[in-house]
């Protein structure tokens, strides 16, 4: 068992850290908001919140930091789709209450156009067949 997987780490704007991560068991995005760097480095998180899987059964994880800022983590990451097909997420969370997540087509479509097929989560690497693909 992983309780920790692909940490992210940002700084917010009250000089605090949050720190989000697919944890285990039931795999699913966990997110921590630090006060300071002796908080952050001394494991004391003044919020938590383990986000509800709301667009997989299984597996919703993998959270990169995109955005912090008055209150809101904004994330990216990954979730199990149709027929268990890793898809990509966008994810919102308020005042570490709300939580809002939606599937997001756009990096798939353009992989897809390219004829990637399967699996295309973002904890995986690719050869490109040319340098100009990314």
């Amino acid at each position: 068992m992983r309780p920790l997987f692909r940490p992210a780490l940002a700084t917010d704007d009250t000089s605090g850290y949050v720190l989000a991560y697919e944890k285990d068991p039931d795999n699913h995005v966990a997110v921590r908001g630090y006060a300071d760097l002796d908080a952050l480095l001394s494991g004391k998180a003044a919020h938590a919140f383990d986000a509800p899987r709301t667009l997989a059964r299984r597996t919703e994880g993998t959270a990169d930091i995109t955005s912090v800022h008055d209150g809101t983590v904004e994330l990216t990451g990954h979730h199990r789709a149709r027929r268990d097909t890793d898809r990509e997420l966008r994810a919102t969370l308020k005042d570490f209450t709300t939580w809002y997540a939606t599937s997001d087509r756009r990096p798939d479509r353009v992989l897809e156009s390219w004829g990637a097929r399967g699996d295309i989560g973002d904890c995986y690497s690719s050869n490109s067949p040319s340098p100009d693909y990314f």
